[in-house]
C-alpha cells in the first residue's frame, strides 16, 4: 500500500482541506477533489479544488474549479459523461442553496462555464432550505442513467444543515438535465450525507450517515434505478460515528466501505470520535462487512473511493495529526486489489 499527502493544511492560505472526492477518467487520469477552506466552518469562504495525475505521471498542482469569497463552494460529486476519453462532469454546491454542473474535456486541466441545475430539487415534496450532493458516490447505470445521492436540510439546527432527509436526483441524458428521484423513507434520525454503489445484480445500495442509537451505518436499496428506495436498515457492525463514509463496488462484485471505525469500549472514547478510518470488505449484497485493514489509526474522518488508472483501489482520507479539527490534510492511499 502506498500513502502520499495530496492536500496539506496551511498551504496557499487554506487552513484546512475537507470533503474529498475521487474520479478516474476513461483515459486513466486520476482526479482528487476537495474543499480548500480558509477556516474550519462549513460556511467559511473556500475554493473547490482538484489535483490531477495523468496515467503513469506525477500529481500536478491544485486547480481552482469554483470559489466563493462569501461562503462555501462545496460537496464535489464527479461522474463520467457520455463522451470524451478524458472527460469528467462535476456537480457541486454554492452556499448550500444552489447546485451547479461543470465539465472538463481534458482530464481536469481546464473547466467550462457552470450551469445551474437547482431546479431539479423542485420536484421533492419534503421541506428543505439547504441542499448538497453526496459528496461523491455518483453511479452511472448500464442503461446510462446517472443517479446522484443528495441530502435536503431544513437548516434550523446550529450548524445550519439539519434536520435532514436523504434522497437522489437522476439524469437520463448523461447529466444535461436532472430530475428529483426517490426520498429515503422515514425511520432514521437525521440521515444526511450518502453514497451509492451499483451492486452486481444491477440494483443500487445507498450507504447513509445518520444519528441512530447504535451509531451504525444505514442502508437502503433501489430496484428501479433511484425512483424509489426501501425502508432503511442498519448495517450491523459498520460503525458510523455521525460521519460521512464511502462505498464502492470492486470489479469482482465485492463491496468496500471506508470510514471511522472507532472502538467505543476503549476508555475515554465515545462513538462520535472520528478516528481509525478503516477499509471494510463486504459481500456483493452489502449484507456482511469485515475490517480488512486500518488506514489511519489516529484522528481521521471523511473518505472517497474509486478505482485508479492502474487498477488499484484509491482512498482519499481526511487526517489531522496535530489533533486540531481545523487543520485537516488529505492523504491518498493506493491499495492493490489483490491485497483486499
Amino acid at each position: 500500500m502506498e500513502r502520499i499527502r495530496l492536500f496539506e493544511a496551511g498551504v496557499s492560505g487554506f487552513t484546512t482541506h475537507r470533503i474529498p472526492a475521487l474520479f478516474t477518467t476513461a483515459a486513466g487520469t486520476e482526479l482528487a477533489f476537495c474543499e480548500s477552506r480558509t477556516a474550519s466552518s462549513d460556511w467559511a469562504p473556500m475554493a473547490l479544488q482538484v489535483r490531477r495525475r495523468g496515467k503513469g505521471g506525477a500529481w500536478e498542482d491544485p486547480v481552482d474549479i469554483a470559489a466563493s469569497a462569501n461562503g462555501p463552494a462545496h460537496n464535489p460529486a464527479p461522474f463520467l459523461p457520455r463522451t470524451g476519453q478524458d472527460a469528467v462532469r462535476l456537480l457541486y454546491g454554492l452556499d448550500y442553496r444552489r447546485v451547479l454542473c461543470v465539465d472538463s474535456s481534458d482530464g481536469g486541466r481546464t473547466w467550462g462555464a457552470p450551469r445551474d441545475i437547482t431546479s431539479a430539487f423542485d420536484g421533492f415534496d419534503v421541506p428543505f432550505a439547504v441542499m448538497a450532493t453526496g459528496p461523491g458516490g455518483v453511479v452511472v447505470m448500464p442503461s446510462g442513467r446517472v443517479v446522484v445521492p443528495v441530502w435536503l436540510g431544513e437548516g434550523t439546527e446550529k450548524n445550519g444543515h439539519g434536520p435532514s432527509r436523504t434522497a437522489c436526483i437522476y439524469s437520463d441524458d448523461g447529466g444535461e438535465s436532472f430530475r428529483a428521484g426517490g426520498v429515503i423513507p422515514k425511520g432514521l434520525d437525521n440521515p444526511s450525507e450518502a453514497q451509492i454503489a451499483l451492486r452486481a445484480d444491477g440494483t443500487l445500495l445507498m450507504s447513509i450517515r445518520n444519528r441512530g442509537p447504535h451509531m451504525e451505518r444505514a442502508h437502503s436499496v433501489s430496484l428501479d434505478e433511484g425512483l424509489s428506495w426501501s425502508a432503511p436498515v442498519y448495517a450491523r457492525g459498520v460503525i458510523d460515528p455521525v460521519c460521512q463514509g464511502s462505498i464502492l463496488a470492486l470489479p469482482d462484485g465485492r463491496l468496500v466501505y471506508t470510514g471511522p471505525q472507532n472502538d467505543a469500549d476503549q476508555e475515554g472514547r465515545s462513538y462520535c470520535d472520528r478516528i481509525r478510518v478503516s477499509l471494510l470488505v463486504g459481500d456483493a449484497a452489502g449484507e456482511r462487512f469485515r475490517v480488512s485493514r486500518v488506514l489511519e489509526p489516529a484522528a481521521s474522518g471523511y473518505t472517497a473511493l474509486c478505482m485508479g488508472g492502474d487498477g488499484s483501489l484509491l482512498c482519499l482520507c481526511e487526517v489531522w495529526p496535530t489533533g486540531s479539527y481545523g487543520t485537516m490534510s488529505l492523504d491518498l492511499f493506493r491499495i492493490p486489489v489483490g491485497e483486499i
